[in-house]
């Protein structure tokens, strides 16, 4: 009896605790809450500023130890009960940036809404303007929307950021803090054209065009930009089995991009050029595969097949009918969760989803859409300036490059689709690694036209 009375005792004792915890955490996220920056739209929303991160790792929010642990194996009343107002949200980017964390509510009755739709961008003192790179989006009881600055007035206290509506109306500018302040530093640029020599071929930097995608003084559309052209020359002549040059810019602040402003007095602009997968001279063959026939192929032809290059280890898994395949820990498992092809998205790309199997262990699973037969290759990061490519020759000796997943690969799992011409039907696959070359060049701005001021 005594017993019970003392685990009553205790019982009392520790809810009253967690319900002081509850209460305390709810009033101070009501403060937090009151510090939000509100920005009313035309459309009757307000945007709620939620938090400002900078860095390579955001986050905003907060978690529920207990729900993270052993919410899988609580009753859902209990879950509801400890789940935050305003959960936690993450994710990470391979670059220092700034993030804009916004929510939305409905300005009649506070209710939240869906807080996309929105276009922001920050202006600079001298008239450049810099878009978002990106935006995740995160739904739940909140939806947020996490807006990604690579490029912006850094070495600035206070920034100036626009909202305009992706569908017309008034736009809004507001004053934010500035997360993490840059004090500049030097940078000289040169004349162009420049060079530099890689063996029997030279990358060339030829010059600086402004391309404006449909820039008007009211800001709508993408900024213009400084786009570079670059070539690659043999024996002074320019030469065609390279592929579009990829570059990124880089200023005096440390932002690194491509929309950069107009107005800069000098940029760094690193780029890589690698060669195609039918360069015969650059291309390295990694494996030859047998002969293939790719139409009405509906049944999986598992290579299992293993190469290197240097130290990375290299399995050729298979060509793949089209449909949708499943991986988990980088192998082909069954689609248990029925996942397809979002709607109204991309031909190909990737799903996923996630399973807790124990207090401490998540599974992962990754599942590839295609319309096409595609060919899966495992493989480790191959180092910043090696690719892998798969080309594919014909009975008569012609030459074509499977694509690459544009959403790149998941689990080290690469996918490369083989969407040929019809007249095509069997052929042999060869996967080849190829190396880019890679130069640095800082180049004078030059002033540009008075229109585009």
């Amino acid at each position: 009896m005594e017993f019970m009375k003392k685990t009553r005792k205790s019982a009392v004792i520790l809810v009253s605790v967690l319900v002081l915890v509850w209460i305390g955490v709810f009033l101070r996220q009501s403060v937090q809450r009151s510090k939000w920056i509100k920005v009313p739209l035309s459309d009757g929303r307000i945007l709620q500023i939620e938090g400002l991160s900078y860095g390579k790792d955001h986050q905003v929010g907060r978690r529920s130890p207990i729900l993270d642990k052993w919410g899988f194996w609580l009753p859902h009343q209990a879950q509801v009960f400890l789940r935050p107002a305003y959960s936690h949200c993450e994710f990470s980017r391979e670059s220092d940036e700034l993030v804009v964390w916004v929510n939305a509510v409905e300005g009649r009755n506070g209710k939240h809404v869906d807080a996309q739709g929105a276009e922001a961008t920050i202006l600079d003192p001298n008239g450049d303007v810099y878009p978002t790179s990106t935006r995740y989006c995160f739904l739940g009881d909140v939806c947020r929307v996490a807006h990604v600055f690579p490029v912006y007035p850094r070495d600035q206290r206070e920034l100036k950021l626009k909202f305009t509506l992706w569908r017309g109306g008034s736009s809004e500018i507001i004053s934010i803090p500035n997360p993490h302040v840059i004090h500049p530093s030097f940078l000289s640029g040169g004349s162009l054209p420049q060079f530099e020599r890689f063996g029997d071929v030279a990358l060339v930097f030829t010059g600086l065009t402004v391309e404006t995608n449909g820039y008007s003084t009211n800001y709508s559309g993408r900024p213009p930009l400084w786009e570079p052209k670059f070539e690659i020359r043999r024996s002074g002549e320019r030469v065609s089995d390279w592929l579009a040059p990829e570059w990124v810019a880089e200023d005096h602040l440390g932002n690194r991009g491509h929309f950069m402003g107009l107005k800069k007095p000098a940029l760094k602009f690193e780029v890589m050029v690698y060669p195609s997968a039918t360069n015969m001279a650059r291309a390295k063959v990694v494996a030859s595969l047998e002969p293939i026939k790719i139409r009405n192929l509906t049944q999986k032809i598992l290579w299992n097949r293993k190469g290197s290059f240097g130290t990375n280890q290299i399995v050729i898994q298979g060509l793949f009918p089209p449909g949708t395949h499943v991986f988990s820990e980088g192998l082909c498992v069954s689609n248990q969760f029925g996942m397809g092809p979002v709607i109204g998205g991309a031909p190909s790309g990737w799903t996923g989803t996630s399973q807790r199997i124990s207090p401490s262990l998540v599974q992962y699973w990754d599942a590839h859409y295609t319309p096409d037969p595609t060919i899966y290759i495992q493989c480790d990061f191959l180092g910043e300036t090696n690719n892998l490519e798969v080309r594919l020759r014909d009975k008569a000796g012609r030459y074509w490059v499977a694509t690459q997943e544009p959403e790149c690969r998941r689990q080290n799992v690469r996918p490369f689709i083989l969407n040929l011409p019809e007249d095509v039907d069997e052929v042999v696959p060869e996967v080849v690694m190829v190396s880019a070359l890679r130069a640095e060049f800082v180049v004078k701005i030059p002033v540009i036209n008075s229109e585009l001021k």
